[in-house]
């Protein structure tokens, strides 16, 4: 996990139930020479913390532009439902850049006019420092957090087996003591 003090987008989000959270598409609109840092962090008072719960790191040549990029992280991490994260992107250069809906706008690639906020609990963040934040209450980052789903199956487990002979429990007052026993191999 980094903590690193370089430009940084956040959009703030929180979940309707408690999930897990295993990566994220990003859109980007242009790459530059340096990877990409991608986060999800606590937030305080609606702005992200230093504190990474997930993090993955992309290369520049594994960036791809112009389409949904998936970004997974190691392990997936167990959010809050109700409680607000922030999705932080961070990158160095001057040239990358990921796709912002803004209200009253004309998205290009949609060929349709922006009417409606589509995160309505979550806040389009930016910073030059990754500690002093910038909010834009007109602007979402374009993205899809991606929950893993699982297989629901029966299984059994054998731990073995313990043969416990002349178990006895004490009683000392009114509270029964751990039993002693004798154990025998199987």
């Amino acid at each position: 996990v980094v903590n690193t003090l370089i430009d940084p987008v956040a959009q703030t989000f929180t979940l309707t139930a408690d999930s897990q959270i295993s990566g994220v598409d990003l859109f980007f609109t242009a790459k530059g020479t340096t990877g990409v840092h991608v986060q999800i962090r606590e937030t305080s008072g609606g702005y992200p913390t230093r504190v990474v719960l997930a993090e993955s790191i992309i290369a520049a040549d594994a960036l791809t532009v112009g389409k949904f990029q998936r970004i997974l992280f190691d392990a997936p991490v167990a959010l809050t439902g109700g409680v607000e994260y922030a999705l932080v992107v961070l990158c160095d250069d001057a040239d990358t850049a990921l796709g912002v809906a803004e209200l009253g706008s004309f998205d290009s690639s949609a060929q349709q006019w922006v009417t409606a906020q589509p995160y309505t609990v979550g806040v389009l963040l930016s910073s030059s420092n990754a500690s002093t934040w910038t909010a834009h209450q007109t602007r979402d980052l374009t993205f899809r957090l991606l929950a893993p789903t699982y297989a629901v199956s029966d299984m059994t487990v054998d731990l073995g087996r313990l043969c416990l002979s002349q178990c006895l429990y004490e009683q000392r007052g009114h509270r029964a003591g751990l039993p002693k026993c004798n154990v025998l191999p199987y």
